[in-house]
C-alpha cells in the first residue's frame, strides 16, 4: 500500500513538473513572438531617394527615436533612382502625415548604422496603405563632406576661370589686353566718334534747311488750303440751310393750295347737291293737280311765248 502511495505521488510530482515546463515554454514562445511583432498590424509607406547610402533591407526607420518599423525591400527606378517600402506599425499612421519627411541619418553617431528617420507630422492627412513620403536629403557627416567637395569643385571652376579671364587681360596679344594695355585703340576709338559725330552735324544741318525750304511752306499752303477749304464748307451749308428753308416754304404753299381745291371741291359738291334738291321740288311741285301744267318741263327748255304759260 506504501509502494502504492509513492508511485502516485511520483506519477503526479512528474505531470506537475510537465505542466509546468509547458506553461514556462508557451509563455517564453508567446513573448518571444510578441517581441518579433508577430501579432503586430503594419502597413507599407514608400519613399523615393535619388542617392541610396547604406540603405538596406531590415534597416530601422524611426520618429524621434523610436521605433516604428523597418525597410522591407529596395528597388531601382528606370532612371536609376531608390525606391524604399518601409513596414510600419499600424499604430504609428497618426503621426505620419503628408507633411512628413523622410531621410537617411545616422542612428546614435558619427559611426553607427544608418536608419530611416521621419519627422512627425503635426498637420496634414495621415498616410494611407502604398502612400508615398516625401523623401529630404541625408543629414549625416557623409552628405555633408560629399556637399562640401562639391562646392570646393565649383570653387575651382570659378578660380579657374577667373585665371582665364587674368591671363587673357595680361596678354597683350589678344583683345581684351589690348584695349587696356595698349592706347592705339583709344585713339582709333576717339577718331571714329569724332567722324562720327561730324556726319550727325552734318546730317542735322540738313534737316533743318529741308525744314526751312520745304516743310514750313508746304505746312503754311496747306493752312491756307485747309481755311479756304473750311470757308468753303461753311458757306456750302449756308446755301443748304437755305434751300431748306425754301423747300419747307414750298411744301407749307402746296399744303395751303391743296386745302383750298378740297375746300372747293367740297363746295361744288354742296352746290350740285343743292340743284339736286331744287329740281326735285320743282317736279314735284308741277305734279300738284292745281298748278299741274303750269310749270315747263325743264327738259324741254323755256319757252317764253305767251302760249306755253
Amino acid at each position: 500500500m506504501a509502494k502504492l502511495q509513492l508511485r502516485d505521488f511520483n506519477n503526479l510530482f512528474v505531470g506537475a513538473m510537465l505542466m509546468a515546463t509547458v506553461a514556462v515554454l508557451a509563455t517564453a514562445g508567446i513573448a518571444t513572438l510578441r517581441h518579433m511583432d508577430v501579432f503586430r498590424e503594419d502597413y507599407t509607406l514608400h519613399v523615393i531617394f535619388a542617392r541610396n547610402i547604406g540603405i538596406n533591407v531590415g534597416t530601422k526607420v524611426k520618429i524621434n527615436g523610436v521605433e516604428i518599423g523597418k525597410v522591407s525591400a529596395v528597388e531601382l527606378t528606370d532612371n536609376g533612382a531608390a525606391v524604399l517600402s518601409l513596414l510600419i506599425a499600424k499604430k504609428f499612421a497618426p503621426h505620419i502625415t503628408s507633411t512628413s519627411v523622410a531621410y537617411p541619418t545616422r542612428d546614435q553617431n558619427i559611426i553607427s548604422d544608418r536608419i530611416i528617420m521621419i519627422t512627425h507630422g503635426a498637420t496634414g492627412s495621415p498616410l494611407e496603405n502604398d502612400d508615398y513620403v516625401r523623401a529630404d536629403e541625408a543629414q549625416d557627416i557623409e552628405t555633408l563632406v560629399a556637399n562640401a567637395n562639391a562646392l570646393f569643385g565649383r570653387l575651382t571652376v570659378m578660380l579657374d576661370a577667373v585665371d582665364t579671364v587674368l591671363a587673357r587681360v595680361t596678354d597683350t596679344t589678344r583683345t581684351l589686353g589690348a584695349i587696356i594695355g595698349k592706347d592705339e585703340i583709344y585713339r582709333d576709338v576717339k577718331r571714329q566718334m569724332a567722324r562720327l559725330d561730324h556726319i550727325t552735324g552734318s546730317a542735322s544741318k540738313m534737316v533743318d534747311e529741308l525744314d526751312a525750304k520745304v516743310v514750313n511752306p508746304v505746312a503754311e499752303r496747306a493752312d491756307t488750303l485747309v481755311a479756304g477749304a473750311a470757308e468753303i464748307v461753311a458757306k456750302g451749308s449756308e446755301a443748304m440751310a437755305e434751300a431748306a428753308k425754301l423747300i419747307e416754304r414750298a411744301n407749307a404753299t402746296f399744303e395751303a393750295v391743296n386745302g383750298m381745291m378740297a375746300r372747293a371741291n367740297a363746295l361744288m359738291a354742296a352746290g350740285e347737291e343743292k340743284l339736286d334738291q331744287a329740281d326735285d321740288l320743282i317736279t314735284g311741285v308741277s305734279k300738284m293737280w292745281l298748278i299741274r301744267g303750269g310749270i315747263p318741263d325743264r327738259t324741254k327748255g323755256f319757252d317764253m311765248t305767251e302760249e306755253s304759260w
